[in-house]
């Protein structure tokens, strides 16, 4: 049995769970003393004495809590256990210097004076503040921060506390001790990206703005649900929000609107606000700890591009152009080469065995062709090891209806085409191996958007078409950023985003983050959470 009360939009009273480096209620509901939850709801036919449009507090049943502190604790077991495996592997390593057992009071000593060490840098380096370990490329630049001066630091205790340098083993340590971290934040990002997915560990924000950019601001938090962001409402000028279900307040009042809406972030979208509003409002927000986001209407650049350039002390943004050059354009075909060539040797023992098994499965083909649209619009061949039975095509129309997927994409859960042998090649990823074939002959590079069926690219609009203007690729940001995520529309800025910021460096980054994506999936698909996808 439910009931109802009114309350004013001042009032709003919704379940949220907090981030898990946020400052709120952390994933406790807020009910009544009957331990309902309330929920909240719209009403169009009344309003208030001020204005506001009047809500409507319907008790529901209790929703399961959530632990305030589960992924914190989680992160820093896993790094715990980083640290621990990388000195296990510096104790127990063949290659090491077996001589450090027979002093090994002296060689703890350096083990507990560097695992506190390192404790002490990933705190320093700000790895668990959400700002740093929610962006994985900020996360990875500041792990290889660590090591960097982890390494020397060993060695240089090492000689201190012994009258020998035990070399093979500190650079062990202080090497697999990096691998080590990267592993344990993958696992930790693939599980908060699925947790908060499912709503558990997000931040409750409001938008504080008013206009076009607001709603784009809704759309892309709204799209990339992963990103642990759960908008409560919309905070602006009452002539421009009143009429709008999601309208909270007025600026001036922003943090009663938060309070009231349980919300402990807010984005303030700098150009929809005066700037009286505006500085009123980030003042308040960062007087009272709330964590503050300013969109500064630049979206589709690159933060490589941007920079703090103050001007007599006010923190203006300097925007670089983009600087991609002919020999960038040429690294980027050497490393094609290189790396595919390379690959294909390393992999060719995998791929013999996967033929195998996927031959003596159903006696099928081995490899899958598709036509796919790559460079400049030009049609070829895309190579695939079959991980569907081999009439998968003809039964299609079986599936169409299961579309996870906003727009043209398709990504069936548990799809029955796939082979028992084709699920353990898509969670390892071994059934895109042979497209470092197509990265040889120069129809894709190791990294791009991926190439789209004709019949996708049929319904894209010209701008989604500059996919185009580079190669097609076996990674890509999508990939690596929003592979799961069902909505097309980030599909489409991911792949624009690169398209129009490529560089280097960011090829680099995101091989790196593919590397980790893989280990994920094939941790997951391990324990069975592996959702199949076709595209």
């Amino acid at each position: 049995m439910t009931t109802s009360r009114r309350m004013s939009a001042g009032d709003v009273v919704d379940p949220s769970a907090s981030f898990y480096e946020g400052t709120g209620e952390s994933g406790q509901t807020r009910t009544d003393v009957k331990g309902e939850v309330l929920t909240v709801a719209h009403t169009d036919h009344e309003s208030d004495r001020d204005g506001r449009p009047s809500l409507e507090v319907v008790a529901s049943p209790p929703e399961r809590k959530t632990r305030r502190n589960v992924p914190r604790i989680f992160l820093i077991g896993l790094d715990v256990l980083a640290i621990a495996l990388a000195w296990g592997l510096s104790y127990i390593a063949p290659w090491t210097d077996w001589s450090l057992h027979e002093q090994p009071r002296r060689y703890w000593l350096v083990i507990v004076i560097s695992a506190a060490a390192t404790a002490w840098l990933l705190v320093l380096f700000d790895l668990y503040k959400s700002r740093v370990s929610s962006v994985r490329s900020a996360e990875l630049a500041a792990i290889s921060r660590v090591a960097a001066l982890i390494i020397p630091g060993i060695l240089f205790l090492d000689l201190l506390a012994t009258t020998e340098l035990h070399l093979g083993a500190d650079l062990t340590a202080g090497l697999s001790l990096f691998v080590f971290l990267i592993i344990g934040r993958s696992v930790f990002d693939g599980w908060i990206r699925s947790a908060r997915s499912q709503g558990r560990y997000c931040r409750s924000v409001v938008i504080v703005g008013g206009g076009p950019g607001t709603r784009d601001l809704m759309d892309l938090l709204s799209d990339h649900v992963e990103a642990g962001y759960r908008v409560k409402g919309v905070v602006a000028d009452r002539m421009l929000g009143a009429a709008s279900p999601d309208w909270l307040g007025e600026p001036r009042d922003v943090l009663e609107v938060m309070e009231s809406a349980g919300a402990n972030g807010a984005f303030v979208v700098v150009d929809e606000l005066n700037p009286v509003d505006r500085a009123v409002a980030v003042e308040q927000l960062t007087a009272a700890g709330h964590h503050v986001h300013l969109t500064m209407g630049i979206a589709g650049i690159s933060s490589q591009r941007v920079q703090l350039a103050p001007v007599v002390h006010e923190p203006l943004l300097y925007v670089d152009r983009p600087n991609l050059k002919q020999w960038q354009l040429i690294l980027k075909r050497l490393v094609d080469v290189v790396l595919s060539g390379v690959g294909m040797v390393v992999v060719a023992p995998f791929l013999l065995v996967a033929a195998a098994l996927i031959k003596l499965e159903d006696r099928g083909p081995v490899f899958f062709r598709q036509e796919r649209v790559g460079f400049e619009g030009e049609h070829f061949r895309l190579w695939k090891l079959r991980t569907m039975a081999p009439d998968a095509e003809a039964r299609l129309h079986e599936v169409q209806s299961q579309n996870a997927r906003s727009g043209p994409l398709l990504k069936v859960a548990r799809d029955p085409r796939v082979t028992r042998i084709g699920h353990l090649l898509r969670f390892t990823s071994v059934d895109e191996l042979p497209q470092l074939l197509n990265v040889l002959r120069g129809d894709m590079s190791l990294v791009g958007p991926r190439p789209a069926l004709p019949t996708e690219v049929e319904s894209f609009d010209d701008e989604l078409r500059e996919r185009h203007n580079v190669r097609p690729g076996i990674t890509g940001l999508w990939q690596v950023e929003a592979r799961d995520n069902p909505s097309f529309a980030s599909y489409r800025r991911l792949d624009l985003f690169y398209v129009k910021n490529w560089s280097i460096s960011l090829d680099l980054v995101i091989l790196i983050l593919t590397a980790q994506s893989v280990i994920v999936r094939a941790l997951k698909g391990l324990v069975g959470r592996s959702d199949d996808h076709a595209s």
